[in-house]
């Protein structure tokens, strides 16, 4: 499943993060793409959002080390995430990942939890942000073909991307930049 959107209201930034991040048939690291030394900051994306045509709501903060924190509330759920916003060859991306509350890391069953960051591409204009997430099946296309040099598993309809971070962006960055990697 694609997610592509053009946001041409900065409140509904925090909105397509936070839904993007539940959706199936999506792409999946284990390791972080975007590393603290190569994160970059843009002070655009900070603010609170509240979707007008639901009850959906996200706030997103500074966090440490350029980052972001991204609190994001509907009627059913309640999530808090961490994200950093970086560069792969000439695409800006956000690479997202959950930040368990300190309820669910005194829980038992917390060290057995993998927290997998998902990739977005992202471009920040003066009025619009075009957030677009990548389509599982190209990119497993492109690694059983060779063209991608990434390992990988997959699960319900998942695809989990198992390289380092160094790995994930050698393989992803000439990826980004292929006609059509992301359409």
């Amino acid at each position: 499943m694609e997610v592509t959107s053009t946001i041409r209201s900065m409140q509904m930034l925090g909105i397509i993060l936070a839904v993007s991040v539940g959706l199936p048939g999506c792409v999946l690291s284990l390791d972080p793409v975007i590393s603290e030394s190569d994160s970059t900051y843009d002070s655009r994306l900070l603010g609170s959002w509240e979707e007008a045509s639901s009850s959906d709501r996200a706030v997103i903060s500074s966090g440490a080390d350029n980052s972001y924190v991204i609190e994001y509330m509907n009627d059913k759920q309640a999530g808090r995430f961490q994200a950093r916003l970086g560069v792969l060859e000439d695409r800006q991306v956000l690479d997202i990942w959950p930040a368990p509350s300190e309820e669910a890391q005194e829980q038992p069953e917390a060290g057995l939890l993998v927290a997998g960051h998902l990739l977005l591409a992202i471009e920040i204009d003066q009025d619009e942000i075009s957030v677009t997430g990548f389509e599982p099946d190209p990119l497993l296309a492109s690694i059983r073909a060779g063209d991608v040099k990434a390992s990988y598993r997959q699960n319900e309809g998942q695809l989990i991307l198992t390289g380092t971070t160094e790995e994930l962006q050698f393989a992803l960055g000439p990826y980004l930049s292929r006609s059509g990697a992301l359409s």
